[in-house]
Formats: structure tokens, sequence, C-alpha cells
């Protein structure tokens, strides 16, 4: 019996180490398999879409008025039109190409409109009471009921967007949108709001009045904090001139107004400040970017398109 055991052992020790040789060389080959991408994609003014092979190498876009791609593979659609988004690996010098078909973008949608009214709406109460807002408030309630105390910054925002009457639903619950009518989140931790927005399709780099934007810190954690887009200027070469509004700044809700460079070669540093001459109406306006500069957009989640 006990030389019927020892011999047992002996065949399982040496199935585990078969398995144990086994199992780098699978991993391995799942690691080189190369993604699958199409060879067109149809989208619209606004959209994103990431593309990017697993290799080091050099962007391009036919027509960068259509669509820019910036060095990460982030496809940022722009304008009606068509263009060739072209990918040249750097070690043997093979080409991907994406030909993109974009459609003209929608309108804001009359419910993201009132959402912004709503929280425009909040931040002038504050400013009229003078108060400051404790972290047990009306926005934390809305979320996990009376009492409910946390970091109320995704809560602020989509509040104001339900009060508004945006549908939205839970990140468990959220799935593929393919239209661009008004839709958020119901929720307030800041990497639930991007998980959903993704799941959703609706997370891009381009800013649009009544989108979500996420920010980060560099060097730091990159899902830190959201705050809602009032009002968008493009300013031409992918910047733009951004008006938000922000709740749990602090024991406050601030409105901020900087420039962001969609396209900056260093993504962590693509938030600076509005121009001295811009600056007008600093009883309104935070002009110095979050923490003096430290803070980065991470991206836009798009209520509408």
């Amino acid at each position: 019996m006990q030389r019927m055991m020892n011999m047992l052992n002996k065949r399982l020790m040496a199935l585990l180490l078969a398995l144990l040789m086994i199992a780098p060389q699978t991993l391995a080959a799942k690691k080189t398999e190369a993604p699958v991408y199409p060879a067109a994609i149809v989208s619209g003014v606004g959209r994103s879409y990431s593309f990017a092979p697993a290799a080091k190498g050099e962007w391009a876009s036919s027509n960068e008025d259509v669509a820019r791609v910036d060095r990460r593979g982030n496809i940022s659609f722009l304008a009606a039109g068509e263009a060739r988004i072209t990918f040249t690996a750097k070690k043997d010098g093979a080409v991907s190409t994406l030909d993109v078909t974009v459609l003209p973008g929608g309108s804001m949608p009359d419910e993201v409109d009132a959402g912004i009214a709503v929280a425009l709406n909040e931040w002038q109460e504050y400013l009229k009471s003078g108060r400051s807002i404790p972290k047990a408030n009306k926005y934390t309630a809305w979320r996990c009921g009376k009492n409910c105390s946390f970091g109320w910054c995704g809560a602020f925002v989509n509040y104001s967007l339900d009060m508004g009457g945006v549908p939205m639903q839970s990140r468990e619950d959220s799935v593929l949108l393919e239209d661009g009518s008004a839709h958020a989140v119901r929720e307030a931790a800041v990497p639930k709001i991007i998980e959903a927005f993704k799941k959703m399709d609706r997370w891009g780099y381009i800013p649009q009045p009544g989108y979500e934007v996420v920010y980060g810190r560099r060097g730091g954690y990159a899902a830190m904090h959201v705050g809602l887009v009032t009002a968008v200027t493009p300013l031409g070469d992918g910047k733009y001139e951004i008006q938000t509004v922000e709740g749990n700044m602090g024991p406050r809700i601030r409105r901020y107004h900087y420039v962001y460079d969609a396209f900056a070669e260093n993504f962590e540093r693509n938030q600076t400040a509005l121009p001295k001459e811009r600056q007008t109406d600093p009883e309104s306006f935070t002009y110095v970017p979050h923490l003096d500069g430290a803070w980065y957009v991470v991206g836009f989640g798009q209520t509408w398109y």
C-alpha cells in the first residue's frame, strides 16, 4: 500500500512539473498575439477611438482637420469628412492603417442644458449663503441616503444632471449606446464614472458643454476628481478654452476657467492657465489650474454627442 502511494505521489509531482513548464509558454504565446483592428470605421464628430498596435512607432493622419491622433494612439474626430490614420512601427517599418469616415455631430440635448443650469444654480446659491458644504450633504444623500458622507465631486455633477432630467444608469447596468442622446451615470466614485462611460463607448478627449471632465494628478492617482463642463471655446490646433463648475473643492463649489490641449506632447501637462487678458471675472472663476498646475485632464465622459 505504501509503495503504491509513493508511486502515485511521484506521478502527481511529474504532472505538476510538466504543467509548470507548459504554463509560461502558454502565457508568452498570449502576450505576443497581435490585436485585431478594423480596416475602416464610421463615427461622429466629437467621438474618439483608440488604435494602438503592440509596438512603438509613429502616428499620422492624412487630414488633421477631420481626425487627429495623439502619441498614445487615441484618435479624435474633429469635423465631418474622411481621413486615413497610419501607424508605422519603429522596429520593422510595418504599417497599419485605419480609414475613418466622420459624420456631423448632434446638438446638445435640452436635458443636458438643464443639468448645466442646475449645477450653476447650486454654485450661485452657495455664493449667496457663504456657508461651507459638509461632507454629508444633499449630493451625497442623492447617492446613498441621509447622513452618507464621502468626497462628493461626482455626486454633485450627476445630481445636477439627474435633476435636469438626463437619463442615467449605474455602472453595473451601463451598456453600449449606439446613439448620441442624453445619458449619464448614477454613480459618485470617479473610477466607476470612468468605467461606466467606457462601457457606453462614451469616453473621449474633445470637450463639449455638458461633458464630465475627469482629472488626475501628475505622478499620482489618475482618477481623483470630476467636474462638469459648462462652456467650450475652440482655440485651434487642438486647444480649447474650458469653463467648468466643480463640487468638493474643499467645502465649496467652484468654477474654473482654463486652457486644455487635447494633443499636448506631454499628456500630464495638458491644462494651462488662461492668458491674463482673458481673466476678467475673478469673482466667478478660479483661473489658476488645479493645485497650481499639478492636475491634468484625463478625459471626458460624453453625456451626448
